[in-house]
């Protein structure tokens, strides 16, 4: 069975994800530091909202989301005075292999 969401289900979705504080990555266009060569290129990034989330056309981000599956570095918790604090994330656009 399968079922499909609209874009603007799917922008809530993500928007209220972040809202809850989640890290979301998906498909977004970055305007890159290196230069004019790489910019308006599609990469797999952390999302501040929903807006930045790509899902026009065929999208096929240039890096892998191997790099936020396994990071080479994650924060697993942090300490705020006596309370443990830990964040959740969602990662999103992941095709099949």
């Amino acid at each position: 069975m399968s079922a499909t969401i609209s874009e603007t289900a799917l922008r809530e979705l993500v928007a209220g994800w972040i809202a809850q504080g989640k890290r979301v990555v998906g498909p977004r266009v970055i305007a890159s530091p290196i230069g004019p060569a790489r910019d308006g290129r599609v990469f797999y990034a952390p999302l501040q909202s929903s807006d930045q989330l790509a899902l026009e056309g065929f999208i096929h981000p240039a890096n892998a989301m191997k790099e936020f599956l396994f990071p080479k570095h994650e924060e697993l918790y942090g300490l705020r005075g006596r309370e443990l604090s830990s964040r959740k994330s969602s990662l999103f656009g992941r095709s099949r292999c």
